[in-house]
């Protein structure tokens, strides 16, 4: 038993003595008679004494109960955010990935004279769209989710605190790199060979974007990786506030 609980046990088990205590002077004033008809009287309040005293123990344990929820809602917010959609996340952005090769292959074709299919191309613009915005709704997400930790009374651990900048910041990086491919795309399908324009500078900002976007997608998708190899339990996620 906790040795918090010492306080409460006292005051139960002072009580009891001190009925006892007042049954025996009833006893001794009354020349070893004791008026029957009260005792249910006294059922009744030792009773209703006893529901304060079990009130009183629920009172003393509420922040310990109160400290277990919020537990319980922290770890499956780590459970959910870090263990299920931190591999998710890591999975759009190699989508994104692939489907900015595939974009760039075709502008390469088109830049080099080749003719453009436009119907692939909107297409693949359409998916390359779409995964941009699963990947930072899906990272908006996780950041709010793991906000709500410290609304629950608990900090981050350094290894959280990575995590959460980790995820911001692959946010920030896609959300930088998709304005930049969306305006370069423009530039390569506005290109005309006719005017006998040098396309390298195209091809160029083509190639590094991609290069760029592998980049970012390969190094988040280790750090997912290496998270997931770590399976850190719960606790070591998370600090209690200290009060």
């Amino acid at each position: 038993m906790k040795f918090k609980y010492w306080k409460p046990i006292v005051l139960v088990i002072s009580s009891v003595l001190l009925f006892i205590e007042v049954v025996i002077l009833i006893y001794d004033i009354n020349d070893g008679k004791i008026e029957w008809g009260n005792v249910s009287d006294w059922l009744s309040s030792l009773s209703t004494f006893g529901t304060l005293l079990i009130a009183y123990a629920a009172f003393v344990k509420a922040p310990d109960w109160l400290f277990q929820k919020r537990y319980e809602v922290v770890s499956h917010i780590i459970n959910e955010t870090i263990f299920n959609d931190l591999p998710k996340l890591g999975k759009l952005c190699s989508q994104y990935k692939t489907r900015y090769y595939m974009i760039t292959r075709q502008l390469v074709d088109s830049l080099n004279g080749k003719v453009m299919n436009e119907q692939m191309l909107k297409e693949n613009r359409t998916k390359l769209d779409n995964t941009f915005n699963e990947l930072f709704a899906l990272a908006t997400s996780m950041k709010n989710e793991l906000r709500t930790i410290k609304r629950n009374e608990f900090e981050f651990t350094e290894y959280t605190a990575r995590i959460y900048n980790e995820v911001t910041q692959i946010a920030s990086n896609f959300n930088s790199i998709d304005s930049e491919i969306f305006f370069s795309t423009l530039d390569a399908i506005d290109f005309d060979l006719s005017d006998e324009t040098d396309p390298q500078k195209y091809l160029d900002t083509l190639m590094s974007l991609k290069v760029r976007t592998i980049h970012l997608s390969n190094s988040f998708n280790e750090f997912a990786r290496q998270i997931d190899d770590d399976n850190k339990p719960v606790e070591e996620f998370i600090i209690p506030f200290k009060k």
